[in-house]
């Protein structure tokens, strides 16, 4: 009895499969190969050519607008931050010059090489341009022959100008950057009898 439960459980063999007319080997799925259908190619996933090329165009498109971009702000910044230098050194120089010819005892003295003197009764200051874009202030301090040296420099591309005004008291300094000739700045500062 045990023999033929033994029997019953065991797999059949492919020999006795193929007797009967059913081949085990053709029920197994095939796992290793696949027959692709008969009207089709078997293709695999891939980038065509046309396709490759066309996202580099693209891609190289893209990173140059934003190295443009950036090069453009970039330039801006610069731009920016030497018009704020200039503003600065524009406004440390008018304050230092005004400051020296509005005082009470300060006589305006015009020079024929472009110098301006500040005469007072304890210093003597000398204001000349340098390489037509830098202002050298000197002052001397009368008795004590001390002497102090200060450099405004505007810039590369500015042009400078010293002029009398009507009265021999007042001087104009006339600043201008070649690039906007039509936007030029004017510190004017003297002091007239008047004013007294």
């Amino acid at each position: 009895m045990t023999q033929q439960t033994f029997n019953r459980t065991r797999p059949q063999s492919p020999l006795i499969s193929k007797a009967r007319g059913v081949s085990a080997l053709s029920k197994r799925p095939n796992l290793y190969y696949k027959q692709a259908p008969s009207n089709r190619r078997f293709t695999r996933p891939a980038f065509t050519l046309i396709e490759t090329v066309i996202s580099l165009v693209i891609l190289s498109s893209l990173m140059g607008s934003a190295f443009g971009l950036l090069t453009l702000v970039q330039r801006s910044n610069e731009r920016a931050t030497s018009n704020r230098m200039f503003r600065q050194q524009v406004r440390a120089f008018a304050k230092m010059f005004r400051k020296d010819a509005n005082a009470r005892d300060s006589e305006l003295i015009f020079e024929d090489t472009g110098e301006l003197r500040v005469l007072t009764k304890t210093k003597k200051i000398t204001y000349q341009i340098v390489d037509g874009s830098k202002i050298a202030r000197i002052q001397t301090t009368i008795g004590q022959q001390m002497t102090q040296r200060e450099r405004f420099d505007f810039g590369e591309d500015i042009d400078l100008q010293i002029s009398q005004g009507p009265a021999e008291t007042i001087a104009h300094w006339r600043i201008t950057d070649r690039r906007f000739p039509q936007q030029s700045i004017t510190v004017v500062a003297g002091w007239k009898d008047g004013d007294l």
